[in-house]
């Protein structure tokens, strides 16, 4: 699992361009001791303790329990409300899924 904190600030913003489509945008940057770029359609990452849903995978609505950076992106921690089973069977004990910005609704 990647390095977990439970506080960030905001630190600039960085120009990136999308691979696949071609599209330029400014993405803010945010960090604790390392930095991570958020992908998310709100600028500002959800708090801890936020509501959430998944977009994705049937992973549906949870709780954001901290932040981690992996590969340069920020992205939360979220206890799921209900784990799907599929999801169950592949990480048993973990209740919660590691997701970007983009998977958040």
């Amino acid at each position: 699992m990647p390095y977990e904190f439970t506080s960030i600030e905001r630190k600039g913003t960085e120009t990136i361009r999308d691979s696949v489509s071609g599209e330029v945008r400014d993405l803010p940057v945010y960090g604790a001791s390392d930095y991570g770029l958020w992908s998310g359609k709100n600028p500002v990452p959800p708090a801890i303790g936020e509501r959430v849903t998944i977009n994705f995978n049937g992973l549906g609505p949870g709780t954001v329990e901290s932040y981690f950076i992996e590969d340069r992106w920020l992205g939360v921690k979220v206890k799921l409300d209900k784990q799907p089973e599929w999801h169950r069977k592949q990480n048993p004990g973990r209740d919660f899924a590691l997701v970007f910005g983009r998977e958040l609704d």
